[in-house]
Formats: structure tokens, sequence, C-alpha cells
């Protein structure tokens, strides 16, 4: 996509402003709903009372089963580009911008792949609910999935001269963004409990969850999401240029503000990507619960995942004047609160099972998790089992936040800048790799009531045997001039580069009210 129009102007707007380019890809998506709603709902399983997933085998009074397989030989590609920039630049003539305003602002640049997409979600509203429920997703990816931006946003205009470019005036290139996103499998999946009492399953008996072997769960109400990604998944922002480029043989900018600020740029590579969620009686209604849930999430990834970014943010602006001429007179170049990162990872997965009731009388009163088994058992569990052995690299390479004075190879003497501030703050550059990320988590509030036996329990396992890197290098961030600086105030701070590199991450919160 191509936006530009020529900016030589007097006492003027010229606005290129919030335009969008995307790009999607997506092989396999899907979004499935099932919801109950009625006064009573009861059971029609006879043995066993409690819904069960056994591999891929699903048995439940309410089932959803989502299943995707995306096994394409060219994969799943999305590519964007997108220039910003005005159309006489080339004109030798270098028409000025006096007395103006040129904004080049908010322009947005996203590619996304995904191979499978899935959005899942169950709903049972029911006052007297005996009837169990259960949600299976499952995701399979064996081909490469590819995400690819570059933008240039750009005002560039020369002229040999003695004239002032930018006068009187006002020029940003400020809040534009870059995304390339590539995901493997990426779900969604809710399951939701409302009404006021609740006696599904099997009473006094905890959950049994288990991802060793062949995947297992035993509960009245199931969440299981399964997923693997056995295909390259690369997303690339690279090639990304915000620039105010200005040439001229008198002072070239007097008198002005220039800006090329909140510019961000990401690559973000995923090999599985899971939000699992159920809530049990959160509308507050719930009086009396006798049963039991459990929420299982299963990931691997055996293929490479690679996120690449790159920027460069430059306020260039020269003169060819000789002494007692400067490229900068009177005026304001900020270039702060840009950020450049690249986030790569293997599995990341969001397990939170929350129950609220004023009783919970549907445990034994035991619960445990066997991590050598990777076994959860107790009336309300979560087990999160997480496999990588593919090399996860996110790369931050040859970022640029600089403004150059009088930089260029026709430097005949004249001064940078006189009575003027730049700015070159709070600019970030982040490069991540992770193998496998979770947040995990079992709530259980049970206000008062007798018999409140229910127990909790929530298991994270975690396994990396991929290489994990993240890299940040040929990066620059400052200000450089050549010829005399005068009266002037210059600030290079609160910028920062980071490389994190983590083979396993968890958050796993139990919490019992």
């Amino acid at each position: 996509m191509e936006v530009f129009a020529n900016v030589g102007m007097n006492a003027s707007t010229l606005s290129l402003n919030s335009n969008v380019n995307e790009s999607v890809a997506t092989s396999n998506s899907a979004t499935n709903t099932t919801r109950l709603t009625s006064a009573n709902a009861a059971t029609v399983l006879q043995s066993p009372t409690d819904g069960t997933i056994s591999g891929s085998g699903v048995s439940a009074d309410q089932v959803l089963v989502s299943d995707q397989t995306a096994a394409g030989e060219s994969g799943a590609v999305a590519t964007a580009a997108t220039t910003v920039f005005n159309n006489d630049l080339t004109d030798e003539t270098g028409l000025a911008v006096t007395n103006s305003t040129v904004s080049m602002n908010g322009n947005k640049t996203t590619a996304q792949a995904i191979s499978n997409s899935a959005t899942n979600s169950v709903t049972l509203d029911v006052d007297n609910l005996d009837a169990t429920g259960a949600l299976a997703n499952y995701q399979t990816s064996t081909q490469p999935t590819f995400a690819s931006t570059t933008t240039s946003v750009r005002l560039s205009q020369q002229n040999s001269g003695a004239v002032s470019l930018l006068s009187g005036s006002t020029a940003s290139a400020d809040g534009n963004s870059a995304m390339a996103r590539a995901t493997g499998n990426s779900s969604t999946n809710t399951v939701t409990l409302a009404g006021t009492n609740v006696d599904a399953g099997t009473v006094n008996t905890n959950v049994n969850l288990t991802t060793s072997g062949t995947l297992f769960a035993d509960a009245a109400f199931l969440l299981l999401n399964d997923t693997s990604n056995a295909g390259a998944v690369t997303a690339n922002s690279t090639s990304n240029v915000y620039q105010i480029d200005l040439l001229s043989s008198g002072g070239t900018v007097l008198d002005s503000t220039a800006s090329l600020s909140s510019n961000s740029v990401q690559a973000q590579a995923t090999g599985n990507s899971a939000s699992n969620i159920m809530n049990i009686g959160q509308d507050g209604t719930m009086t009396s619960i006798s049963s039991n849930a459990g929420v299982v999430n299963s990931q691997s990834n055996t293929a490479s995942i690679e996120a690449n970014a790159s920027a460069t943010v430059q306020a260039t602006i020269d003169t060819l004047a000789s002494s007692g001429t400067y490229a900068v007179s009177g005026t304001s170049i900020s270039l702060n609160d840009n950020s450049t990162v690249a986030l790569a990872r293997g599995n990341v997965s969001t397990n939170l099972l929350n129950v609220t009731s004023t009783g919970a009388d549907g445990g034994n009163g035991t619960g445990t998790v066997t991590a050598a088994s990777q076994t959860v058992q107790a009336t309300y569990g979560a087990l999160n089992a997480q496999t990588n052995n593919g090399a996860v690299t996110g790369e931050v390479s040859g970022a640029s936040y600089q403004t150059l004075l009088n930089q260029g190879s026709t430097y005949a003497g004249g001064g940078a800048a006189s009575g003027a501030n730049i700015s070159v703050t709070g600019n970030t550059i982040q490069a991540y790799g992770y193998g496998n990320i979770s947040t995990n988590g079992v709530t259980l509030s049970a206000m008062s009531g007798g018999g409140n036996d229910a127990t909790i329990a929530a298991g994270n396992i975690q396994t990396n045997t991929g290489a994990i890197g993240a890299i940040v290098t040929g990066s620059n961030i400052g200000t450089t001039s050549l010829g005399q600086v005068t009266g002037s105030n210059l600030s290079v701070g609160g910028n920062s580069l980071s490389a994190t590199a983590v083979g396993n991450f968890a958050v796993t919160n139990v919490i019992r009210n």
C-alpha cells in the first residue's frame, strides 16, 4: 500500500494519517458454541455418570468437540508492506513547508498468519443442573506458518538553495505501528455454568486429570485443550523506517517542531497458544454445588519458532552552508517512546477454573498432584502440560533511534543546532525467547454453609529441550552532530535494551475463600 501527497505548502495542513494495511491468512478457522438454558436438566448417562475424555473420545450430556488439522504444503502466509511519503521528495527545487502542519501519524501495518484458529464456548444456564458437560479442542499443524511486514513512513526534502525547508511549522510521524504475528495453533475455550443448584456427576469423588500417555479426564464438567505444532513458525517485521530527512543550503529547519515518537514494531511467533477458562457460578446466584470439574491443557511444539524485528527511527537534518548557518534553529526535535520487540514462544497458555457458590459440598476432603504421572486429583482441578522440543529465537537486529545533524557526505562546516531542544528518551528494544509459558489458577469461593469439603488443586508440568535464544545486536540510540551546538538542550535518557531467554515459565495460583 502506498499513501502519498506533495508537502510543499504555506499556511496549510496535510494529514497522511490512520491508514490501515492488514493481511490475514488462516488455514482453518472455527467458532463453535453450544448453550443450554432451562429450569431443569437431568443426566442421560448411566455408567459412568461423570463426563469423560479419553484420547479423542468424549462423553457427557452436553458435548462440544472441535478438531482441526493443517497440513498444507505452502502453509499459511501473510505479508503486508506500507509506504507513506511525500511525492515531491524528488523535486530538485525542494518546495518548503512554511507555517504549516504535516502529519504522518497512526498508520497501521499488520500481517497475521495462523494455521489453526478456534473459538469454542459451552454455556449451561440451568437452575437445577444434573447434566454433565464437556468441551474438547484438538489442533494439529504440520505446515509452515509465516507472517511478514515492512513499513516506510518518510518525509524527505532536498534543496540546494539557501532556504528553510521547515519554517514555523510542525512535522510528525508519530504512533505508527508494524506487527507481524504468526501462530501455529490458537484457541480460546470457555465453559460457563450458571444456575442455583448443581448436582451433576458422581458426588464425593475427585476429578481425575492426566496427560501421561493417553490424555484422560473424568469429571462432571470438563474442558480439554490438546494441540500439537510441528511446522516452522516465522514472524518478520523488518526494514521498517520512520524518518524525517531534510537537506538545504540554508538553515534547514527554523522555529519548528519535528516529532518521531510512539512508533512500534513487533514480530511475534508462537507454536501453540491457548486460553482455557471455566467459570462456575460467577453470576453470584449459585447456592449449592455438589459436583466436580477439571481443566486440562496439553501442548507440544517440535518445530523452530523465530521472531525477527528491526526499525530505523531517525531525524536526519543537514545544511550545505558553511559557518554561520545552522541546520536546526529554534526548533524542537523529539524521538521518544518508540519500541521494537521480537517475541518468540513455543507454547503459551492460560488455564483457569473459578467456582463461586454459597456451599460446595461435593468433595471427599482430599486432593493430590502427582508430577511423575502428570496427574491431578481433587474436587476442582487444573492441569497444564507443555513440551517444547523446537528451537525458539527472538531477535532484534540493527534497531536505530537517532537524531543526525550534518552527518551527510556534503558537510561544508555549518553549525548543527542553535536554540534547539532535542530529546531521544524512553525508547525500548526488546527480544524474548520462551520455551513454555503458562498462567494457571483454581479459585473456590464458598462463602457459607456446612459441609464445604470440596478440594482444589493445580498442576503445572513443563518440559523444554529446545535451544532458546534472545538476541539484540547492532542497535544505536542517541544524537550525533557535526558543527557548533549553541544555546541548545540535548537529552538522551531512559532508553533500554534487553534480551530475555527462558526455558519454562509459569505462574500458578490456588485460592480457597
